[in-house]
């Protein structure tokens, strides 16, 4: 039954103590070889007032504050993750990562609880693309619940430039609307560098 309060172990709960002054004896040694005189801290009762718990033998709980209740709480930790997947269709040979972070026009986008997989994009390798990632995420994730779906076709733009180099030939590549470059062949590699405006 819920007291609110606990025993206090230092006097087991009767609320005294030896005397510190006499050990318990009730009686004190005032000058060697006289008789003892009845201790005065505990006036020949040998026991004094509990200091822990002021004489009461019990202490306020610590868990409860002495309110005799506890409040519980469940912890619930939502987790927010966005499972991101892509796929490429290039045909170059300008590296697929290199594309991913590139800014470039959005040819087409869906945003719905579920969405539906393309079928009549003018490119048939991005339909079977869409299908195939589509259906891996309808059952990637069965412990989790899916809040909200996005699918999206973005075209980045890639030259490939042809140029001829102490009678090589050499090329590079200008990508994204950023214009980045990727020219692993440029022959000048270990000077300055170059700059393509």
């Amino acid at each position: 039954m819920a007291q609110g309060s606990n025993t206090c172990s230092d006097c087991s709960g009767l609320g005294t103590v030896n005397c510190s002054s006499c050990s318990g004896t009730g009686r004190r040694t005032v000058f060697e070889g006289e008789d003892d005189d009845s201790c005065l801290s505990c006036h020949g009762s040998g026991n004094e007032s509990c200091m822990t718990c002021d004489g009461l033998g019990h202490i306020t709980c610590v868990y409860c504050e002495g309110y005799c209740k506890l409040k519980c709480y469940i912890k619930l930790t939502i987790l927010w993750t966005n499972h991101l997947q892509d796929h490429i269709v290039g045909r170059t040979a300008l590296p697929d990562h290199l594309l991913r972070n590139v800014q470039g026009q959005v040819a087409f986008q869906e945003q719905h609880f579920r969405v539906w997989p393309i079928n009549n994009f003018p490119d048939a390798d991005i339909n079977t693309a869409s299908q195939r990632l589509v259906a891996e995420h309808a059952t990637a994730f069965p412990t989790e619940r899916i809040l909200m779906q996005r699918h999206q076709v973005k075209i980045i733009p890639v030259t490939q430039a042809y140029y001829k180099w102490k009678g090589k030939d050499l090329d590079y590549f200008v990508y994204g609307f950023d214009k980045k470059v990727y020219a692993p062949t440029y022959p000048q590699q270990c000077c300055c560098g170059c700059t393509v405006l």
